[in-house]
This record gives structure tokens, sequence and C-alpha cells, in this order.
């Protein structure tokens, strides 16, 4: 009976003290939503994926932003959120998609193709080759200047899309903004 009665007290001053400790508290949860509102008003934060743990008034910020910027700011709104003593950032910046660019003269270009035409005759190069998978492959071209956009498996499919599109007649320059397993193909060949 006396284990009952330490069980039923013990319970009591639990539930009376709020629970494990591991739910949040009103504060914690006021916290929280007021960074992420705060966040979402930012119109140049960009795409995030972001975690805000709030325990008393330490506020620790984890996941991915889209710039050191947005990094920044993140950890700036949580530093003057009300109820906030200290801020730890352990944000990681997104590796942004970048641009290689490949150019070479050529001799021979036909500067008479409409953009529309190049972008058709680099899709049909691609088909050609036979092993070259260009659905999903964005084609964009201005005045003869490409911009490849896409994901693809390796850094060799994306090697030789760009060297495909290169030598296509009426082609001038060729940018890749192109993906590699979602990681930025970044590597410049010259």
């Amino acid at each position: 009976m006396n284990a009952i009665k330490l069980v039923t007290i013990l319970l009591g001053a639990l539930i009376s003290f709020g629970g494990t400790g591991a739910m949040a508290s009103p504060d914690s949860i006021s916290i929280r939503k007021q960074i992420f509102q705060q966040i979402d008003r930012q119109p140049n934060f960009g795409k995030y994926d972001m975690t805000v743990e709030v325990y008393g008034g330490q506020v620790t910020l984890s996941g991915e932003v889209a710039s050191n910027q947005a990094r920044a700011l993140a950890e700036n709104i949580a530093a003057h959120t009300r109820g906030v003593d200290t801020v730890r950032n352990d944000l990681q910046v997104l590796p942004q998609p970048s641009r290689v660019e490949y150019s070479a003269p050529r001799p021979g270009w036909r500067d008479g193709r409409s953009d529309p035409e190049i972008s058709a005759a680099i899709r049909n190069a691609l088909l050609k080759e036979g092993d070259i998978d260009a659905s999903g492959l964005q084609i964009e071209s201005q005045n003869g200047n490409v911009t490849l956009y896409g994901s693809r498996s390796s850094f060799r499919d994306v090697d030789r899309i760009l060297s495909i599109a290169l030598m296509v007649d009426g082609v001038k320059h060729v940018q890749s903004a192109m993906t590699v397993e979602g990681r930025p193909y970044a590597a410049t060949q010259r």
C-alpha cells in the first residue's frame, strides 16, 4: 500500500511540474513560432530546411539554409526574439548550383539558326548518342548562348552533354547550371 501511495505522489508531482521534460513549454513554442514567422516574412531568405530547438532561453538553429546571409539573418532574428538569451547557430549553407561555362570558337558556325532551332538541335544531338537520357533536361538558348539545367547521375554525363551541346551548329557558348545527384556541378574546364 505504501508503494502505491509513493507512485501516486511521484506521478502527481511529475504532472504538476510539466511532465517528463520532453514536452515543450508554452514559452518555447511561442519563441519557435515567432522565429519562423519572422523568417517567413523575409523576402530574400530563400529556401530552408531548419529546426529551431528552444530550451529555457537558449535557441539552437540547425538544418540547411540557402546562403550565408540567410544563416546570419536567422541567427539575428533568433537573438532578437523576446525570451531568447543565447543562440547556437549550427545551420549549414546549401551548396549553390554553379554555372560552368564552355565556349570555344569553331569555324563554320551558322549564325542563322533561331533559339528554338538550336535547342531542338541540341536535344536531337543528345538523342542520337543513344545512351544519353535527355528527359528532364532543360535547354535555354538566347542568341546562340545556351544554358542547360537538370540533374544527372554522374559528372561524366554532364561533361558529355556539355561537349555535345557545344558542337551543335549555331551554339556560341554553353553554360551549365546542372547538378549531379542533387549536388552542384562545380568542375570547370578551359
